[in-house]
């Protein structure tokens, strides 16, 4: 996959709905915390949900960050939420990248420990 860069209005039709090859669209916003939990995780093509309200619209994208995978123009598989990269690829159907495991610390923050 490419590098991760963020493409607006015709750029997403050029980029991703007639892309060659799967892309994968991270819709996100900068105020989400979850969102930028995400960030290197995986490589994509990211749409900022303020500012790209209709692309968001068209794939009726209501929580972030939301992943998309595309082929040949359509969207084929979809994932919903921060998560390891492994578990984020599995979901996708992709590949599991090399060093796709987050460090653990960034999704220990949500967990929490039992004392006995």
């Amino acid at each position: 996959m490419s590098t991760v860069s963020e493409v607006s209005g015709g750029e997403f039709q050029r980029r991703v709905l007639q892309a060659e090859r799967p892309v994968v669209v991270d819709f996100y916003a900068d105020w989400c915390a979850p969102c930028r939990l995400m960030d290197g995780v995986i490589e994509f093509v990211k749409v900022d949900v303020d500012s790209e309200q209709e692309i968001a619209a068209a794939y009726r994208i209501s929580s972030i960050p939301a992943f998309v995978r595309f082929e040949e123009g359509q969207p084929v598989a979809w994932s919903v939420g921060a998560r390891p990269g492994r578990a984020l690829s599995r979901q996708l159907g992709l590949p599991s990248p090399e060093g796709a495991a987050a460090p653990r610390s960034r999704f220990r923050l949500f967990a929490r420990r039992r004392t006995t």
